[in-house]
């Protein structure tokens, strides 16, 4: 079986069956990355459930964050490692450092405009304005980087 971090890795973000959604239930952005259900189309999800903030009915897989307002990419790669250098012992999601390519990303930002509201539409706008800008904290190599974060906890100090 694989480890949680291999799972990440391997998830395709070219895959027909991924599908990405903006977060909308946090005060910062994210992708949040689901399999797209079985007999559901990509445009029928992106409209029915990418408009909910929460309870999305489809296959939670993992969220990828980028350094903006209160996030910080390696302060994210850090946390399991901090808690067990300090033998604290506190659940932590599994984390690897990813690459997506700035035009897969775009429907996301696209919708985040559409369906966000308040202060996480401000903090979208605060993302996809450095991505345009390509700000060294969100853009090397003409990739967007983050942090990805599967849903499933691991123990710091087992």
């Amino acid at each position: 079986m694989a480890s949680v971090p291999d799972t990440l890795c391997k998830i395709k973000f070219d895959d027909p069956n991924v599908i990405f959604c903006p977060a909308l239930h946090s005060t910062n952005p994210g992708t949040d990355i689901y399999e797209l259900p079985t007999g559901v189309s990509r445009a029928s999800f992106e409209q029915k459930e990418c408009a909910k903030e929460t309870k999305r009915n489809a296959n939670f897989l993992a969220k990828f964050k980028q350094s903006t307002s209160c996030s910080y990419t390696p302060a994210i790669l850090a946390y399991g490692k901090v808690a067990d250098a300090l033998k604290i012992h506190v659940d932590v999601p599994a984390v690897v450092y990813r690459t997506m390519e700035q035009a897969t990303h775009k429907g996301v930002e696209k919708m985040a405009g559409v369906y966000a509201h308040g202060l996480i539409k401000q903090t979208w706008a605060g993302l996809v304005s450095k991505i345009a800008a390509s700000s060294p904290k969100v853009i090397k190599d003409g990739l967007l980087y983050g942090a990805m974060l599967g849903p499933w906890l691991r123990k710091a100090q087992r």
